[in-house]
């Protein structure tokens, strides 16, 4: 199940003062190239949600993370990292197309589809045409969106979310 981490305080061992560090900030965050985060990187706090597009819990814990996210926009930095559960048929596919619309800068409003309407496809053999249809519906060049989801373009930045997700527990 995806899990919100929260980190506050310093992150580099010049700001510790004799304290030890919480855990490895690169791993925990990600590359910073293709990182899909908003709010101020300088954020005393930072919270990384580790999730999985058809995960229920994860789709439960949406209105709240949406809400943190809105009323503390420039008091926290929000990552999110994928991590598709073997288990539910359609994780992969739609972390595909969250990445594939980020390519196209709307992963968040990808991201924001993907959770709300999770119930109309997240069990449904028709998910990647049902997510195909949101493509349209936030307007991205949807040839470009079918050629990266269809070859699989963020296959490696999530395998490398789930891989850093199980390192850090």
């Amino acid at each position: 199940i995806g899990a919100a981490l929260l980190l506050s305080g310093p992150t580099s061992p010049s700001e510790t003062k004799g304290e030890g560090k919480v855990t490895d900030t690169e791993l925990l965050l990600g590359p910073k190239e293709d990182r899909q985060a908003v709010g101020t990187p300088s954020a005393k706090v930072t919270i990384v949600e580790f999730g999985d597009f058809q995960c229920p819990a994860c789709g439960a814990a949406y209105p709240i993370i949406r809400q943190i996210k809105d009323e503390y926009k420039d008091k926290i930095y929000f990552v999110f990292r994928n991590f598709p559960l073997p288990q539910h048929q359609n994780a992969a596919i739609s972390a595909e197309a969250a990445y594939a619309a980020g390519q196209q800068g709307k992963f968040w409003e990808m991201h924001d589809k993907l959770y709300q309407d999770q119930d109309s496809w997240g069990e449904k053999a028709t998910a990647k045409d049902i997510i195909a249809g949101y493509a349209s519906e936030l307007g991205l060049d949807f040839t470009t969106y079918i050629d990266a989801v269809d070859k699989k373009a963020g296959e490696s930045k999530i395998k490398k979310d789930q891989n850093d997700g199980y390192q850090l527990g």
